[in-house]
């Protein structure tokens, strides 16, 4: 949240990784473990909060392929990256990455000649509509990636998921997720809405995930 203004929906917000933790009926971490897949730590989190159906929800799908490992990777400033695992298991970091804000610090797997892509809108309302979108691209050979983006509307104490946009490809093609909410009026009480957006690669049987976050208040009954 560096430099932005600070709002309600920054508070609320905090009982979001509760509700998204809770979406996943099988343990995903686990299930990946008791399939042999070695799952760095910092990679826990996001296999926790994948959306129902990706790879990152459960790697034994058969259209994930074979898998050996799952590691967390950060984007820079521009959403480049590179598909290189850390030398030892990658450590938890608090919060997620902004790369079309600037908020977040590059790491080592942000380099000058990067691999892939991973760009977030962040959150935007039209008159009728509230919305995100999130786009990956790849540069190099890839067996597989997925990209989603997620709206969460918080009313009644509550975080609801109100809708998710996929889209996935076996290749490097650019690939993007529009996740759209219909706004049935325009008048009423101001609520905070949540996007959480994602974005998984393989490549020579490692999984890669990237993510990013952001969270607005609007009036869209």
């Amino acid at each position: 949240m560096v430099g932005k203004p600070f709002s309600l929906a920054a508070l609320v917000v905090l009982a979001l990784p509760a509700l998204a933790d809770a979406r996943q009926p099988i343990d995903p971490v686990e299930k990946a473990k008791q399939a042999g897949i070695r799952v760095d730590p910092a990679a826990e989190v996001l296999m926790r909060k994948a959306p129902p159906g990706s790879c990152f929800s459960d790697l034994t799908q058969a259209k994930c392929g074979k898998a050996d490992r799952v590691v967390r990777v950060y984007a820079d400033a521009d959403g480049y990256y590179e598909l290189a695992p850390p030398g030892g298991d990658s450590e938890p970091k608090t919060g997620d990455r902004k790369p079309t804000t600037g908020d977040s610090e590059p790491t080592a797997n942000a380099a000058a000649a990067p691999d892939c892509q991973f760009v977030h809108s962040g959150l935007f309302k039209t008159p009728s509509q509230v919305g995100a979108w999130a786009s990956h691209e790849c540069f190099v050979p890839i067996a597989r990636h997925e990209v989603y983006d997620t709206l969460y509307k918080y009313y009644r104490q509550v975080w609801h998921v109100m809708t998710t946009a996929a889209d996935a490809y076996n290749g490097k093609r650019w690939i993007i997720a529009q996740a759209l909410w219909n706004c049935v009026s325009t008048g009423g009480q101001q609520r905070s809405w949540h996007s959480e957006a994602s974005a998984y690669t393989k490549k020579d049987g490692i999984w890669y995930g990237v993510s990013d976050t952001d969270t607005k208040a609007f009036v869209c009954g």
